[in-house]
């Protein structure tokens, strides 16, 4: 009826491909040379539950994990951070995902998925200042901040049997039924001349409930 279970896990990395601080990559044919090396490090734990018989079934997962990189080096600009442990782009702290399925007759049922996790860390411009009229920004440390949340409900009902002498089913589907604004990324730019400097805008690209229509059928 019920599966369960607890999982911890530690793994250590080596040859981590990064950018150095400021890398020079518009045009710049030798790409190779704006890259380093580090090591890293990831380790969490997750909690799971599965229910797997009866009209309702589904399962629940929460997963803790932490992913950094260290960049570390005796050559001026050759570290990033002053060579301290610094969040990687996969480091998303808390996830978590549920599933509800209700079974009908004739093959029919409905389902609900739900999904949260954190923001991936992002490299921000903190303040700035002006020199010989250009603004130049100044940056936090590599992967300071974070962008929002992500957080996802979808809805799925399905019909069996649409026509009695077929095996078929009439899928109908809702993605996104909060119509929530994900966050994908974060820009920065200046919205007037005027103003001194770069605002952070967030870039979501889907921020509306989808809905979709699925016919099935298997011929014999």
């Amino acid at each position: 009826m019920f599966e369960t279970s607890a999982e911890l896990f530690w793994k250590s990395m080596e040859n981590l491909i990064e950018y150095k601080d400021f890398a020079s990559l518009y045009l710049n044919p030798h790409l190779e040379t704006e890259l380093v090396k580090g090591k890293g490090r990831a380790w969490g734990g997750e909690l799971y539950i599965n229910k797997r018989k009866g009209w309702w079934t589904g399962w629940v997962s929460y997963t803790y994990t932490r992913s950094d990189i260290q960049v570390a080096s005796t050559f001026p600009g050759e570290s990033v951070n002053a060579g301290k442990w610094f969040p990687s782009g996969y480091n998303r702290p808390h996830q978590f995902n549920m599933v509800i399925n209700r079974r009908f007759f004739r093959r029919g049922g409905i389902s609900l998925v739900t999904t949260f996790s954190s923001g991936r860390p992002l490299t921000a411009i903190e303040t700035g200042y002006v020199t010989d009229g250009v603004v130049v920004p100044v940056y936090s440390d590599r992967n300071r901040y974070r962008i929002g949340n992500y957080f996802r409900t979808d809805l799925s009902i399905t019909i069996g049997k649409v026509f009695r002498k077929l095996d078929d089913n009439l899928v109908i589907s809702l993605y996104n039924i909060g119509g929530r604004l994900n966050p994908y990324s974060v820009f920065y730019q200046r919205p007037d001349p005027s103003i001194f400097l770069p605002r952070p805008y967030q870039l979501s690209v889907i921020g509306a409930m989808i809905p979709s229509l699925t016919y099935n059928f298997t011929v014999k």
